[in-house]
């Protein structure tokens, strides 16, 4: 459950205490609102004190928190700064995922033959994909059956 924050106090406080003298100052009858003036009072104390004893006694697992945001972000910008030192690098590195996704090898790119040779494929069909055996509908393996026309998957 979580704890109510000392501002919070303070802010109730303030609202309780300067209402009940408002109400006080335009009532005939002086005297009546003392009490929630009393309440207003403890509560501006009561958030006080919870922001002095939260400054004087940070919590420990907000610390950590904190300091494992400040190594992750540290980690990641020496992620960027390196990857942003050596253009070149990643530039090959891109090129020699063209090459393989489009069946060149890598050493065209590395000896500097950037002529690109378009190799057209088809579309591979893998081991765990079958097809209906009445609409022709491909599925996976494990369907039992078809999502098309509610047929039975034969089993290879």
């Amino acid at each position: 459950m979580a704890s109510i924050p000392g501002w919070a106090y303070i802010l109730i406080g303030g609202v309780i205490a300067g209402f009940s003298k408002y109400v006080e100052s335009s009532s005939t009858q002086p005297g009546k609102m003392g009490f929630f003036f009393f309440i207003g009072i403890v509560f501006l104390a009561i958030g006080a004190g919870k922001i002095a004893l939260g400054i004087l006694f940070p919590r420990k697992d907000l610390r950590k928190q904190a300091n494992h945001l400040l190594q992750r972000t540290q980690q990641n910008q020496q992620k960027m700064q390196q990857s942003q030192s050596s253009p070149h690098h990643t530039h090959l590195q891109a090129h020699q995922a063209q090459a393989r996704t489009s069946n060149l090898s890598s050493q065209d790119f590395s000896k500097g033959t950037h002529h690109i040779r378009q190799v057209r494929q088809q579309p591979q069909v893998h081991a765990s994909v079958i097809s209906c055996p009445a609409c022709g509908v491909n599925h996976y393996s494990y369907a039992k059956f078809c999502m098309m026309c509610g047929a039975g998957m034969k089993r290879k």
